[in-house]
């Protein structure tokens, strides 16, 4: 009977354990082992993770300060741009990474020469990309902005349905925070009176990219166990731009094959986009998006999914700091509260999993 229980708590603590065991590796990247083992660099250490992650989510967020930075750009041309200027962004990260390798013996080009699988894995989950973002820009135009929200990021949902299926199982700590953190979504993105005619469609659309956002998450996982951050994301961005440029140029809309500041897929080329290209680039692409595929390695994937769903409101603020838009109301900050809260949970479950699961540390790769 223990031994039946043993076994299936271990299925269901596998992936936290595995990023448990890796999470103190972040803190022994950024201080030295003499200094990290003294009280204040213990303490210092501990917060790093916890810094390390609300400086992505901050980067993450600052699309919305794009947006409203330029207004005239189309929703779709600032994503074909954002993924274009990331791509640029992330080339000094991969050839960091490359020289790390080379002189370990090894090198990333082996690993996608020979492994079919990998190479299928990097170009559904840069597919799975594309549609998450286009599918939310198709579903604001027929549904309510909290409806597209909240349907586009359901994939936390989506991948616990998909581990109850498999039968590996969930904690119930995970499941309770994954509920929380919806329904602080919900709190949060609530409009009183807000309804689109055609929100049925629009909710659909907006659902099948949380499908595609759940693939791209747990597909990212199992990319990373090989590949480095920098250039899986290199690689995520170099198979979707051309993708963007396709929906671009069949949609209704008015977009250009050119560097047209308004209506060009390559506006971000235009001399006087300079500064916005190097925030969108290094900021919301390199610090924010390349920054959540580094945490992959050290938090669960329930949590970064948690962790998208804060990523509008805290733009919300961050616009809202600067005089573009008015404060949110009182329940979006409620809201984001409980959010919160359900990463919290999944954090001390994966906590207590490596405390009371004892397995070998993994070989700490370079992020």
């Amino acid at each position: 009977m223990e031994h039946d229980e043993l076994v299936e708590r271990s299925s269901v603590v596998s992936e936290d354990v595995e990023c448990g065991a890796q999470y103190g590796a972040l803190n022994q990247r950024v201080l030295p082992r003499s200094v990290a083992q003294t009280p204040l660099g213990a303490a210092v250490a501990a917060l790093v993770p916890g810094l390390v992650l609300v400086t992505c989510v901050l980067s993450a967020s600052s699309v919305g300060l794009a947006a409203f930075w330029k207004p005239e750009v189309p929703s779709l041309a600032l994503a074909a741009w954002k993924t274009q200027t990331w791509t640029l962004a992330v080339i000094p990260m991969v050839v960091f990474e490359a020289a790390r390798q080379r002189a370990k013996g090894v090198f990333w080009t082996a690993a996608l020469r020979e492994d079919r699988r990998l190479r299928w894995h990097v170009f559904l989950a840069s597919c799975a990309q594309m549609w998450w973002s286009a599918s939310m820009m198709i579903a604001l135009r027929y549904t309510s902005v909290s409806n597209a929200f909240l349907f586009n990021n359901a994939h936390g949902v989506i991948l616990v349905v998909s581990r109850l299926v498999a039968g590996s199982g969930i904690h119930k700590q995970e499941l309770i925070g994954v509920l929380l953190g919806l329904l602080g979504a919900v709190i949060a993105m609530w409009t009183p009176g807000e309804r689109a005619p055609n929100s049925t469609f629009g909710d659909a659309v907006a659902l099948t990219g949380s499908v595609a956002g759940a693939l791209c998450v747990a597909l990212t996982r199992e990319a990373r166990d090989v590949l480095p951050s920098g250039v899986f994301s290199l690689l995520l961005n170099v198979l979707s731009a051309p993708l963007f440029l396709i929906i671009g140029l069949v949609s209704p809309s008015t977009y250009t094959f050119s560097r047209s500041p308004s209506t060009g897929l390559f506006g971000w080329l235009a001399p006087e986009m300079l500064l916005f290209a190097l925030f969108l680039g290094g900021v919301c692409g390199l610090l924010g998006g390349s920054g959540l595929i580094v945490l992959f390695d050290f938090l669960p994937s329930l949590v970064i999914s948690l962790v998208m769903l804060l990523e509008p409101i805290i733009g919300a603020y961050l616009t809202a700091s600067l005089g573009l838009t008015p404060w949110p109301e009182l329940h979006s900050l409620c809201g984001a509260s409980l959010v919160i809260v359900g990463i919290a949970c999944i954090i001390t479950t994966s906590s207590s999993s490596l405390e009371s699961t004892h397995v070998p540390r993994p070989n700490a790769r370079s992020p």
